[in-house]
């Protein structure tokens, strides 16, 4: 599920952080770069918690590809903003803010109402 991998946000904050300089100046440098670079990362993040967690095949490429994407937007969007804001705070504040965000049950009303556990066309 997607509780599980709430590490994974902090280790990747952690190594921004570790790093400010270079982000901070990469995103002034080629906002468009930077985020498209934190996109495809984030989004194969989601892209690989959303297969584990359709174990029964229920959702199209299609309806996976737009979860993921959905997810790694709004992932992207606080972290891009923690950025450009100067990495003022903390990597573990930035954590807690994401944690805040049930994914997992936003993903699950998404699922039982719009797919019912049966795949769509």
């Amino acid at each position: 599920n997607f509780n599980q991998y709430k590490g994974n946000y902090l280790y990747l904050l952690k190594a921004m952080e570790n790093d400010k300089n270079f982000y901070i100046n990469t995103l002034k440098s080629d906002l468009k770069v930077f985020q498209q670079f934190l996109f495809n990362k984030i989004n194969n993040m989601f892209s690989t918690q959303i297969d584990a967690m359709d174990k029964n095949n229920s959702l199209t490429a299609q309806q996976k590809s737009f979860l993921a994407g959905y997810y790694a937007f709004g992932l992207c969007g606080i972290i891009v903003k923690w950025v450009y804001d100067g990495m003022r705070e903390s990597a573990e504040t930035v954590d807690s803010y994401i944690r805040c965000l049930d994914l997992q049950s936003v993903f699950d009303i998404y699922f039982k109402n719009n797919f019912n556990g049966q795949q769509s066309n």
